[in-house]
């Protein structure tokens, strides 16, 4: 059963590991906003997010579903 469909509303985000600098350890994520769209395109295994009017990307981005 497909999930995702056309025209769903997403989120696009960054994630950035949070480090102890004096013990190198890993202590979380922190996760900043980078903008919305929605879902143009649905295949078998992927699908494909265009940003909404106003949202501008660069690098990469992760998108969950809104």
């Amino acid at each position: 059963k497909q999930r995702i469909k056309k025209d769903m509303r997403v989120i696009f985000f960054t994630e950035q590991d949070i480090v102890d600098v004096a013990s190198g350890q890993k202590l979380g994520t922190a996760t900043e906003k980078a903008g919305f769209g929605k879902i143009v395109e649905v295949g078998d295994t992927y699908s494909v997010a265009e940003p909404s009017k106003g949202t501008s990307l660069s690098g990469d981005k992760k998108v969950i579903t809104k």
